[in-house]
């Protein structure tokens, strides 16, 4: 399999970091006397489908090298378990021989064009590329002979366009492999948009921001129909024209388009976080141009609906739930009795469109009963061949989450720590830290007759589409999170907001309108790709420091690559508002990661841990003898800004340690 699937090197990964998540346009390679294999063929020795995929859009020259490097026939080669989506709806795939394989691929990808994205993934110390289908796209003979140019599709109003042109100064476009000749906005397509830079830290980030002159525009339709050709829409926000009609376009756009009209006050959206709405005009209804499933629209449905349910949540607290849930399958949440811990969870469910009435939402109370993952899932019968599920419907939701990969669905533990939780989730622990493909959670063993294995298949897996929701208490009555917990979990402490501000929030607050989302939204708000690559040099010192830090006085902990996978993660998937900016500062997310990632993971004795927590014996008294408090104050890092969560926890465990000789 190795001379098939390489993993990347230093060096070619350092040169495909700023293509991470880029979308391509391809098909099916088409196989010459030179081919040893054919375009679809099942790799020696494995089960695994090898999909060759030949590029027909424009492809960077080190994305291209790095291609010709890692892959044998010089084309992109997408693995079946990578392709989840396009197989998960035959659930027989998985036990169909390499010809019925061949036939499956064959079917869905012949005389196609290919929209698919390249992906780094990385685990542990191996970078691996992966080729992620994402939609394909019927063809004929003559679209298949072409090579095709990305034009990036936007989604502002007129008005917003208009003024971020000529007012704003400014567009910013993320993940694009080259500067963009057209832009496409509201059925227009923008042209004469002058020069675009990027630099060094972002590479696949790119700004135009120079002293913008006079835009200029015309109606889609009237181009497409001007210069004919193959214009290809895809999911992902792009627009794919064939070469040909890209290079008429220079000449053709001069002669029938028309200036910007200059919008000089500052259009409302962009002045503050407020949503008007306009009649329905379209099949895709819009708020002064926003899209209503946007994720900026998604975080104010959500505070709408937590404040007319008389719940008392910073807002903080929300996106920091949010963007947990994006990037992790389990989050668990811990507060104080009384913060509404689980009400928090059904919201969110229900801003989803879950119900338990709908049957995508399971409510499962836990029992200090329960010892092991029988207890929760079921088990198989050995005396009558059928299996048996648990009264708590687990099993049930998984097997349908399985067969509706388009639907969403969440689990909520209710009490999660009320039993030990390595023990009854102990296969989910060791299943939801795997690549999605790979997360099969066995039932029963497949050679044991199963008389309703229709219902119960012997192995489930759990896809992207399922969330799991722990809410936890930390007192006498409960089991403490070991690390083999934490290191898999993102940890969300609520703290409860002021009763003054929640006044202010009632009174400011727009009203809740009752806006759903289902899981194609939410799928495109989740970003993943290379979260190694979204640090800067003084941000991976400091973390260098800070393991060094931690490991001089446990050397079983300090900061993992999981923990800055998950970091990269996070400042990934931070949302932007209605005004474009982003909802949390970088400085304030990595902060907020800090102290939900590392600080939990540090506990012991006052003897053991002392010196590098600190002691205090009064909340008020300033903490001295603390090298981890003065790493984030006084030290060189310091400079970055201020670690106010992160502190913080450093001063309750001193606390801690100082009145009870231990801290957890």
């Amino acid at each position: 399999m190795r001379k098939f699937y390489r993993t990347l090197t230093k060096q070619l990964e350092e040169q495909l970091h700023p293509f991470d998540g880029i979308t391509l346009l391809g098909k099916l390679a088409v196989k010459s006397k030179f081919d040893v294999l054919s375009s679809i063929h099942q790799i020696p020795e494995t089960q695994i489908m090898a999909i060759q995929i030949e590029p027909v859009s424009f492809e960077p020259l080190h994305l291209r090298r790095v291609r010709e490097t890692m892959f044998p026939q010089n084309t992109y080669t997408a693995l079946d378990k990578d392709q989840l989506a396009l197989v998960i709806g035959d659930l027989s795939y998985h036990n169909q021989k390499s010809v019925e394989k061949v036939r499956h691929w064959n079917k869905m990808l012949k005389n196609k064009l290919i929209v698919f994205k390249v992906i780094v993934k990385k685990k542990g110390h191996q970078t691996r590329l992966v080729i992620q289908i994402q939609n394909v796209e019927t063809s004929d003979d003559i679209a298949l002979m072409k090579t095709y140019e990305p034009i990036i599709n936007l989604n502002y109003s007129p008005s917003v366009m208009s003024y971020k042109l000529h007012e704003e100064k400014k567009l910013t476009l993320l993940n694009l492999a080259k500067p963009p000749v057209y832009l496409i906005n509201d059925d227009h397509l923008y042209y004469d948009i002058g020069e675009w830079r990027n630099n060094n830290e972002f590479p696949a980030k790119w700004f135009n921001d120079e002293s913008f002159k006079t835009f200029y525009n015309v109606p889609l339709k009237s181009v497409v129909n001007a210069v004919g050709g193959d214009w290809i829409e895809t999911i992902n926000d792009l627009t794919f024209v064939d070469e040909f009609a890209f290079r008429k376009l220079e000449n053709l756009l001069p002669t029938i388009g028309s200036p910007v009209e200059k919008v000089l006050e500052k259009p409302a959206e962009l002045m503050k976080n407020t949503i008007f709405y306009q009649e329905e005009t379209t099949q895709k209804p819009e708020i002064d141009g926003i899209n209503i499933k946007s994720e900026a629209v998604f975080m104010d449905e959500f505070q709408g609906l937590t404040i007319s349910e008389h719940l008392l949540y910073d807002r903080f607290d929300l996106i920091n739930f949010h963007i947990s849930l994006k990037i992790n399958p389990l989050t668990v949440v811990a507060g104080m009795s009384g913060t509404g811990k689980t009400r928090l969870a059904k919201s969110y469910a229900n801003i989803l469109g879950l119900t338990e009435e709908n049957g995508d939402l399971l409510f499962l109370p836990i029992s200090p009963s329960y010892l092991e993952p029988s207890d929760v899932l079921g088990f198989l019968n050995p005396s009558t061949g059928y299996y048996m599920p648990s009264v708590t419907g687990l099993v049930d939701i998984l097997v349908k989450a399985q067969r509706n990969p388009q639907q969403m669905y969440m689990v909520i533990f209710d009490e999660m720590n009320l039993s030990q939780i390595e023990h009854w989730f102990a296969p989910f622990l060791s299943i939801l830290e795997k690549p999605e493909n790979d997360r099969l959670l066995y039932l029963y063993s497949e050679n044991n007759p199963c008389h309703n294995a229709e219902f119960y298949p012997y192995v489930v897996n759990i896809g992207s589409n399922i969330r799991f929701v722990g809410t936890i208490n930390l007192d006498e009555t409960t089991k403490e999170l070991s690390d083999r917990v934490l290191d898999r979990i993102n940890l969300v402490t609520l703290e409860k907001a002021s009763f003054r501000n929640y006044s202010e929030l009632v009174l400011n607050q727009n009203e809740y309108r009752g806006i759903t989302f289902d899981f194609n939204n939410y799928n495109i708000w989740c970003q993943d790709f290379s979260p190694m690559s979204v640090f800067t040099n003084s941000e991976l010192k400091m973390f260098d420091a800070l393991h060094e830090l931690i490991f001089k006085y446990d050397n079983g902990k300090g900061v993992s690559f999981r923990f800055l996978n998950r970091l990269g993660k996070y400042l990934q998937n931070i949302p932007l508002n209605i005004s474009g900016s982003a909802e949390i500062s970088r400085l304030r997310a990595i902060d907020i990661s800090i102290k939900q990632g590392l600080l939990t993971k540090i506990k012991g004795s006052s003897q053991q841990i002392g010196p590098l927590v600190g002691t205090l014996t009064n909340v008020n008294d300033p903490i001295t003898n603390s090298e981890l408090y003065k790493f984030f104050t006084n030290s060189e890092y310091a400079r970055m800004g201020q670690f106010k969560h992160t502190t913080a926890e450093i001063k309750r465990k001193a606390l801690e340690l100082g009145i009870y000789g231990y801290t957890n």
